[in-house]
């Protein structure tokens, strides 16, 4: 894995049955990839397979957390990643973080927490921001990416032939820790890890991520930190462009 984004994912796909589906009803689907003549068709693909995931890794010189999704009819040359930044600004987050899953549902979450820090005057409380050198895990944006693949492996640093994409849409929500501090007490210590603003998040390439983590949450929590992401899947929509 190099900081130059590309991903070598042998070691965590997640492969799934490839199917040789048309995407249209052309007979001869190459005309998707074809120079000329150059007449433009869109396509909306809402159907997706899970092929990889990361909880930890560089792209575009930060480190980021997501996962990544191939057409599950189609043309299967290329793959779209739902990843969100660190606050690491370039320096290594390296906390392995918790998956979960219930259906189409899935989410990356940092297992940290506020704990009261007894020597301080007055009581304070305290993330854990680093445990043993690992440094913790902190949302800062939600982005897409697009890339090549082969079926085995993809490059986030190619984009797929004859491809242009209008817009990349996912239902997704932000995790947080809920401390109220100073006011807080020992009980809110187990009240994290909470998913909020839930919303549908639409990307495109002139807005590509959505920045505004930390605003959206309610100010009334406190000193309250993202540390994870949510999205549904089958909830993701691409609309891309190619001329045939």
């Amino acid at each position: 894995m190099n900081k130059k984004g590309i991903i070598l994912l042998s070691s965590i796909l997640c492969l799934a049955s490839v199917g040789a589906v048309a995407l249209t009803s052309m007979s001869n689907s190459e005309l998707l990839y074809a120079d000329s003549p150059k007449t433009e068709a869109q396509y909306t693909i809402n159907q997706w397979t899970m092929v990889g995931q990361s909880s930890n890794y560089y792209y575009d010189g930060e480190s980021h957390a997501g996962f990544f999704f191939t057409p599950a009819t189609g043309r299967k040359d290329f793959v779209v990643g739902i990843i969100v930044q660190t606050q690491s600004q370039g320096t290594p987050i390296d906390e392995e973080l918790i998956f979960g899953q219930n259906g189409t549902e899935i989410s990356y979450r940092s297992y940290r927490e506020w704990y009261e820090d007894t020597e301080a005057t007055p009581r304070r409380y305290v993330y854990q921001w680093e445990i043993n050198h690992i440094h913790a895990f902190e949302v800062a944006r939600m982005t897409y990416v697009i890339g090549t693949y082969d079926g085995e492996n993809f490059n986030l640093e190619n984009r797929p032939d004859n491809f242009s994409e209008t817009s990349v849409s996912v239902y997704s929500a932000f995790a947080y820790t809920y401390m109220d501090a100073p006011g807080a007490t020992g009980s809110d210590f187990n009240n994290y890890h909470v998913f909020d603003s839930y919303k549908t998040r639409t990307f495109t390439p002139s807005n590509p991520a959505d920045s505004d983590v930390n605003y959206e949450h309610h100010a009334a929590y406190g000193n309250d930190v993202c540390v994870g992401f949510q999205i549904n899947y089958a909830t993701l929509s691409l609309t891309y462009g190619c001329s045939y």
